[in-house]
């Protein structure tokens, strides 16, 4: 290109160009002081970012356009082996949190708060609970398994040492993908396959609840005997209880690369990794053994303890 007629391609669809002096961005000589990658260095004297704050970062322009197209390549590598899009919100109600036991588990690094109406609720930094929440209503029978949803969503986390630019930043956009799909046989391969001593006592808990998921999967002819409602209640609840397996075993999986990480990296990151442990710990042992309340209330024989109140999730 010519000095003076330097032009920007805006869509190379509609080969509509722009000169650079146009460009809402300016370019900037030397990287800013503090500055602690060269990545984030180069990208903010491109013109591609901005910070606004301690781990917080306005995309300009060409950061827009850039991070559209590596969202539309998800888009396509995700539809193109089935997967659906769906959007799920940024606030979420806490409840859900609660059930899951992250809400107390996780640290500062979740924001909450409450709504005009005094209740609890969490601005979304990963969207686990939430995708089940609306997977437990929608997918009513096996038969309609396996499915794949996955969201581009934007996430806060208050990340106390925000750094490396666009590395570690506090607000940034995830893409969340949820399968699901029968899994009992991928968790007896994890239980069997993985397990160590340094976690013994949360792989003998998953051993334990699978054994007591497959006992309430088996009792379905004898609580459903074809009425309808209760099947679709029987599902429910079922999914209920096989959330608690398969979420368990989805943290205790980061647990394991966590602690390998940790002897790895040393003191580097420690606290993180301690976090996610401690999660993992803390679910494994305290709401994994729920299953076990759902199946002796099944095995009391009254249809109606089924219907577990909410307060046992707390």
């Amino acid at each position: 290109m010519h000095s003076g007629t330097m032009r920007l391609a805006i869509s190379a669809d509609e080969g509509v160009c722009m000169r650079m002096s146009h460009v809402f961005s300016r370019t900037l000589r030397e990287a800013p002081v503090g500055a602690d990658s060269k990545g984030y260095g180069y990208l903010v004297r491109a013109g591609f970012i901005r910070q606004l704050g301690a781990g917080i970062f306005s995309l300009l322009p060409l950061g827009l356009r850039s991070v559209r197209k590596i969202e539309r390549i998800i888009r396509e590598e995700m539809d193109g082996i089935g997967g659906q899009e769906l959007l799920m919100p940024v606030v979420n109600p806490a409840d859900i949190w609660k059930e899951t036991g992250r809400y107390y588990s996780i640290d500062k690094e979740m924001s909450r708060f409450q709504d005009r109406g005094g209740r609890d609720m969490v601005l979304a930094m990963t969207h686990e609970e939430c995708v089940t929440d609306i997977a437990r209503f929608e997918i009513d029978s096996y038969k309609r398994l396996p499915q794949l949803v996955y969201q581009l969503q934007t996430k806060w986390r208050d990340d106390p040492r925000p750094r490396a630019g666009l590395i570690r930043v506090r607000e940034f956009t995830m893409k969340d993908g949820a399968p699901f799909k029968k899994w009992v046989a991928e968790i007896d391969e994890f239980v069997a396959g993985k397990k160590t001593d340094e976690f013994a006592a949360e792989f003998a808990m998953m051993a334990e609840a699978m054994t007591a998921f497959k006992e309430i999967v088996n009792m379905n002819d004898a609580w459903t005997k074809g009425d309808k409602q209760m099947k679709q209640l029987f599902a429910t609840r079922t999914l209920h209880a096989g959330a608690r397996v398969y979420c368990g075993m989805l943290l205790l999986d980061q647990a394991l690369l966590a602690a390998a990480k940790m002897k790895e990296k040393g003191e580097i990151d420690a606290d993180f990794y301690k976090g996610k442990i401690a999660t993992a710990r803390f679910y494994v042992m305290n709401h994994v053994p729920d299953i076990f309340g759902y199946l002796k209330t099944m095995k009391f024989g009254d249809r109606s303890a089924i219907d577990i109140p909410e307060e046992s999730f707390m």
